[in-house]
């Protein structure tokens, strides 16, 4: 069994560069540089997997064709002109210059596709490579429902792991509790410890239970809108729960069609079906809904570069790279991530 490191390398960039704080532009850049490379080597040592294959967001993603607003919130109205400028520059640096880095002048394969983000690549692969332990390197809450006994999901900057089992705090060594709030797993500004006589999860269902929720909820962050505004999730004597209708939905189905057919209205009287919204959520969401034609170019994509050569030449581009960006630190260090970019995927 193969043990995979996946990275997500627009949301680890995303970590980064909300991390970073600084106010000369090339500096910041530097600074975000400096971190992805970081996360990287600290995923790897923690895992040491056989293979480290990096997934990017491709070219306007199939979702917003699907349903216009997606991610349309994600304006720039609210920065600054530096705040800005420090943006573009970082995403300039993240599509011209790590990726083509990675992509063509490592041997580690990097996939992304057009129309596909690096959520369903990362889908795609782990569907195809269930008998591989793969490690999803992510602070992405919508790759829980992916998790099982061999797919687990790790956050570099908490030291935190998430299994099918629960959440680990690999720092001090114990499972932490959680509560899944809107279908996204939180665990309180503190910590508290799983004890020995406390359930590790907060149902038995939890990882189906989350994607559910999420699709009744929708996304802020993505723009998705609520199935179900204001739907409670436990139920009263006059309305039935969020968390009943999902039980029931392999019952007798009484609570389950009963919300999927109430309807509401918004703010200038529109009248909605639940189930349609939920439905086109789901689609959004979850992880096997994505079309047949773009699995099967999710496939194409991922096979073209597992296939990929390693090019000569690795430590010296690296050490270029480093050099350009002013990574003194890691310059030093540059043996420890030849060794993760000099390796090319095995099966």
């Amino acid at each position: 069994m193969k043990k995979n490191l996946l990275l997500d390398l627009n949301n680890l960039y995303s970590r980064v560069k909300y991390a970073v704080h600084e106010s000369d532009t090339k500096m910041y850049v530097s600074l975000v540089c400096n971190g992805v490379f970081n996360m990287i080597r600290e995923s790897y040592n923690r895992f040491t997997p056989d293979n480290v294959i990096a997934f990017c967001d491709g070219h306007q993603s199939w979702r917003k064709n699907y349903y216009p607003r997606y991610k349309a919130n994600r304006k720039k109205k609210d920065q600054t002109p530096k705040e800005i400028e420090q943006d573009e520059a970082a995403l300039e640096f993240l599509r011209n210059e790590l990726v083509p880095l990675l992509k063509e002048k490592t041997a580690i394969p990097v996939i992304d596709g057009e129309s596909l983000e690096a959520d369903d690549l990362i889908a795609t692969f782990v569907f195809d490579h269930r008998d591989d332990y793969n490690v999803i390197a992510t602070t992405d809450n919508d790759f829980v429902q992916l998790l099982d006994a061999k797919t687990v999901l790790y956050n570099s900057m908490t030291s935190r792991l998430i299994t099918c089992a629960g959440v680990y705090d690999l720092a001090i060594k114990r499972p932490i509790m959680f509560t899944i709030k809107d279908g996204k797993i939180t665990t309180g500004k503190l910590a508290t410890v799983v004890d020995k006589d406390m359930p590790m999860t907060p149902y038995t269902d939890w990882i189906e239970y989350a994607l559910f929720m999420k699709c009744i909820r929708g996304d802020a962050s993505d723009n998705i809108e609520s199935a179900y505004p204001r739907a409670p999730e436990k139920s009263s004597k006059n309305r039935i729960g969020l968390r009943e209708a999902f039980e029931s939905r392999y019952g007798d189905g009484y609570a389950w069609n009963s919300m999927m057919k109430s309807t509401w209205k918004d703010l200038v009287g529109q009248e909605y079906l639940v189930e349609t919204q939920y439905l086109r959520n789901k689609k959004l969401i979850d992880l096997k809904e994505l079309p047949e034609e773009l699995r099967t170019a999710a496939r194409g994509y991922i096979k073209m570069q597992l296939e990929k050569e390693a090019p000569h030449g690795i430590t010296m581009y690296l050490s270029k790279f480093l050099n350009k960006y002013e990574c003194m630190r890691l310059l030093q260090e540059l043996p420890s991530f030849s060794k993760i970019f000099t390796k090319g995927y095995c099966e």
